[in-house]
């Protein structure tokens, strides 16, 4: 799985033992991460912030807002 993030969260990406900086020359830093489960794939997102998207594969792409809407529903709060 490919992800992008804010440059300021290279340091979450950098404690995964599953994950390796792909060369690129975007803003925002590409990482091929490998994961067990979408659950784990979701609270990296979430811990990584909205400025953090799965690149591919392209049907994981809505894990984090889908996540977030979850746990906002949980707390009340209605998504925007």
């Amino acid at each position: 799985m490919r992800v992008v993030a804010d440059p300021s969260m290279v340091w979450l990406l950098e404690t995964i033992p599953s994950a390796a900086r792909v060369v690129d020359t975007g803003e925002r830093p590409a990482w091929e991460v490998f994961v067990a489960g979408d659950a784990w794939l979701e609270r990296l997102l979430l811990r990584l912030g909205p400025d953090a998207e799965v690149v591919e594969p392209v049907g994981d792409r809505a894990l984090a807002p889908e996540a977030a809407a979850r746990i906002l529903t949980r707390y009340g709060a209605a998504p925007a």
